[in-house]
């Protein structure tokens, strides 16, 4: 694609503005249209890394597995607890995963000069929170 055409997108999408000679991107990260094929393939791409990872894990047991996954889970939260470790998990992501981007796209570049076989990672972080249906349900746990 050329530049200026991925340009042209970004600014139309709203995801940059170029008032003069530079480019300011207004977006932390790009999500295609619900519609969109490249959507569904990241989808598709991201689960199925996540779950070869827990199934190699599952199938390490009792040894602890060749990746890391872990998880905290909790469930006797009001919606303000929610709604703060929601908070608190999203920003602190957001922080370590723009840190991992860039030392990745700097390692990239080194090693992409070096020749040789190319294997790939891919690192993710989750937040997953389910309500009360209603007051009495709160404070039960789930089967």
């Amino acid at each position: 694609m050329h530049p200026r055409t991925l340009l042209d997108e970004m600014l139309r999408l709203g995801l940059a503005e170029a008032p003069g000679e530079e480019v300011r991107l207004l977006a932390g990260s790009l999500v295609p249209s619900r519609d969109s094929a490249m959507l569904t393939g990241y989808y598709a791409a991201n689960l199925g890394d996540h779950a070869e990872a827990a199934a190699a894990n599952l199938l390490a047991a009792p040894e602890p597995g060749p990746f890391f996954e872990r998880a905290v889970h909790y469930n006797k939260l009001s919606q303000a607890s929610l709604d703060a470790l929601e908070r608190l998990a999203r920003d602190r992501q957001l922080a370590l995963l723009t840190e991992l981007n860039a030392e990745a796209l700097r390692l990239q570049r080194r090693d992409a000069g070096q020749g040789g076989p190319a294997g790939r990672i891919r690192i993710g972080a989750f937040v997953y929170r389910e309500e009360a249906e209603d007051e009495g349900a709160r404070g039960e746990e789930r089967t």
